[in-house]
């Protein structure tokens, strides 16, 4: 019987040698950039703007996604002078 996709991730990450609290990491930045990015998808495809499109809400989401970490780490450390 073939496991689940999501059991399978977790035994890869696992393997990897990510701790539990690391695992609940991903997951849950994994949930949020999918929440974001089906309003931002919700916001292109409903919302009558002429210059917010899927393309647009893509290039946002992934950029976002690209970005975080080193975003918070910055505001953190507060190395922006």
């Amino acid at each position: 019987m073939q496991r689940p996709f999501a059991a399978n991730l977790f035994r890869f990450a696992y393997e990897w040698g990510m701790t539990r609290e690391g695992r609940i990491q991903v997951l849950l930045t994994g949930l949020s950039f999918l929440t974001g990015l089906a309003a931002l998808l919700y916001g292109a495809l409903y919302l009558d703007y002429p210059d917010w499109d899927v393309g647009v809400s893509l290039v946002m989401a992934f950029t976002t996604l690209a970005t975080a970490r080193w975003s918070i780490g910055v505001l953190w450390k507060r190395q922006w002078r």
